[in-house]
């Protein structure tokens, strides 16, 4: 779903919450699958039933060329791995998820007051949160890197990380969720 100039968060809430659909994908504007990126993750959860959430990496692309190795993956044993994208923190990003439905009615929405942060707030939610995850290190998506991503502005990521690094260490301290 995309709801013009409503931001990420809205479109993914409103996805999650349409979806009759067991499982849920999301394919960023820019970003690019795989042709067998669905089939490889769906044979993850056929292979464990308790598994809620399947990642993998994915290649930064800029005019059609690599720029880098990998997007950074998270292991089985929760390190991160992989290529530094500039940032504070590099979480999985959600062209590399599928999430089972289900697992959004714990950990909640995408915050919306996040324009850049939306997806690293939500994968430290499924990290603080008894989530059963695998991530897969073969890249099944391009990321494409361009002027106009809005990830660019360093500034105001950081600002947001912080929010949700903060909002990690209170539900850690609390035990809730937001």
């Amino acid at each position: 779903y995309s709801i013009k100039h409503s931001g990420a968060s809205r479109a993914r809430n409103l996805g999650i919450e349409k979806s009759n659909a067991p499982f849920i994908a999301f394919l960023d504007a820019d970003d690019l699958w795989s042709p067998s990126k669905l089939e490889v993750q769906a044979l993850d959860f056929e292979k464990d039933n308790a598994l809620q959430l399947s990642t993998c990496s994915g290649m930064n692309y800029c005019n059609a060329r690599p720029l880098c190795s990998s997007i950074a993956t998270v292991t089985s044993e929760r390190k991160i791995s992989g290529t530094h994208i500039p940032g504070l923190i590099n979480t999985p990003l959600p062209s590399g998820w599928v999430i089972k439905k289900n697992v959004f009615e714990y950990v909640g929405k995408f915050d919306i007051s996040l324009s850049i942060a939306h997806d690293a707030d939500m994968f430290l939610r499924f990290m603080d949160l008894p989530v059963v995850w695998k991530s897969l290190c073969e890249p099944l998506f391009q990321r494409r890197l361009h002027g106009s991503n809005i990830s660019r502005d360093h500034q105001l990521n950081r600002l947001e990380i912080f929010k949700a690094l903060r909002a990690s260490r209170i539900r850690k301290h609390d035990n809730t969720l937001l």
